[in-house]
């Protein structure tokens, strides 16, 4: 069988093992079966040998998706459907703490500037995670371009031998105007009603904008950063990442809310927060927040909600982008009008008062239309062309006083 180790802080762990059927299979270590936790909730610490979907699910979510794992195929002689390999090549540095390959305590870090960040992002559709460079070993979950490099002191470094990113260059969707901005804007917004979620700020490159979003799971401002263990509510549920939307069979609310229950050291507080991502979500019309788009995170041996990212308004673009919410709520997905009706029957399919979930919703939706004014300031101080700003405030505004309105009817 092939064997890949699996590093956490330069100790080997567990191996990942592929037969000749190419078949994934995990096994811990021996002293990590003692001492450690477990790689995923759906691959507890034990002396057999983990194999069957769970194995092969939990990777698979580490990897690009669609286009950029077929290009990495391509590039690196294989069936996008082998995760082994992929993983062989590019899994050092990947979401959450574990280093696959190598232990990625090492490595060093290569100085950029902004034209050879640009250049770099500019060869992301031949090259992607930066695999033009040579001795890099990147690797982010997603369809979309990006690149993790590490900033420190306002200089951007790229990664090499699994040296530890600790923030994620965005690139702009093509085709679509200003979704940096857009981005950022709906990040500024939640993080000022007192929501977890990410740090980001703009960057201007010498042809275009990007989104520089800070990791969360990374702790530290020197070189080789801690990693900390995550998973997405995908990989949590033993769902690939070609079904991460409800429609096509992904983990809607009423399984997150188990998961929480099951998982979370402080599922009271994760229940609530679920809600008002929910709520958040709805109200400045993200129709792409769907069960990859969550996560928890370990921390001091505990799992809780990770901070919230990819946070972007879809319908601002019309119905040109996503006309369908990726997850149901109150078993509808219907974007344009979410009712009291279906907030109540949220409330029952996560077993929540429903009292208790209007509230959060209404909170939620007041704290953003006595904010937005604010925000829009701060987004243009930010490098929010402000035309651009107006726009999704305004946007933002008409939705989310709909969704109110609805609440607030007797």
């Amino acid at each position: 069988m092939k064997q890949l180790p699996i590093y956490y802080q330069g100790e080997q762990i567990a191996t990942l093992l592929q037969d000749a059927h190419g078949q994934l299979e995990l096994e811990y270590t021996a002293s990590w079966q003692r001492k450690g936790f477990e790689i995923s909730v759906t691959l507890p610490r034990s002396s057999r040998r983990h194999t069957g979907s769970a194995v092969r699910t939990y990777f698979e979510n580490i990897l690009p998706e669609g286009v950029i794992r077929e290009t990495l195929a391509l590039q690196y002689g294989t069936d996008q459907s082998n995760v082994y390999a992929l993983l062989q090549h590019i899994g050092q540095d990947c979401a959450g703490a574990f280093s696959i390959g190598g232990p990625g305590s090492k490595g060093d870090y290569t100085e950029l500037t902004p034209e050879s960040i640009q250049t770099l992002l500019n060869k992301l559709p031949q090259f992607p995670m930066a695999t033009s460079e040579g001795q890099t070993s990147l690797s982010l979950a997603g369809a979309q371009h990006k690149l993790p490099l590490f900033l420190k002191d306002g200089i951007f470094y790229l990664p090499r031998s699994g040296a530890a990113s600790n923030c994620i260059v965005k690139l702009p969707i093509r085709g679509f105007s200003h979704t940096v901005e857009n981005e950022h804007f709906c990040l500024e917004l939640a993080k000022h009603i007192s929501l977890p979620v990410v740090q980001s700020h703009i960057l201007q490159l010498p042809e275009y904008t990007v989104l520089v979003v800070e990791r969360y799971d990374r702790k530290g401002s020197d070189f080789h950063p801690e990693r900390l263990p995550q998973e997405d509510f995908c990989q949590m549920s033993n769902r690939s990442s070609a079904i991460k939307y409800e429609k096509d069979g992904g983990p809607s609310f009423t399984e997150c809310a188990t998961l929480i229950r099951e998982h979370s050291a402080q599922p009271g507080m994760d229940l609530i927060l679920l809600v008002k991502w929910a709520a958040f979500n709805c109200c400045v019309g993200n129709n792409d927040a769907h069960a990859k788009n969550i996560s928890m995170i370990r921390q001091a041996e505990h799992l809780k909600l990770a901070p919230f990212y990819d946070l972007l308004s879809t319908t601002y673009y019309g119905n040109r982008l996503l006309r369908r919410q990726a997850m149901y709520v109150g078993r509808k997905n219907k974007s344009f009008f979410v009712s009291r009706r279906r907030w109540e029957q949220l409330a029952q399919d996560i077993s929540l008062p429903a009292k208790t979930v209007l509230n959060h919703v209404k909170q939620v939706a007041r704290n953003i239309i006595s904010s937005l004014e604010e925000v829009e300031v701060i987004a243009q101080n930010n490098g929010v062309p402000p035309q651009t700003a107006s726009h999704l405030a305004h946007h933002i505004q008409t939705r989310t006083t709909r969704i109110l309105e609805a609440l607030e009817a007797t």
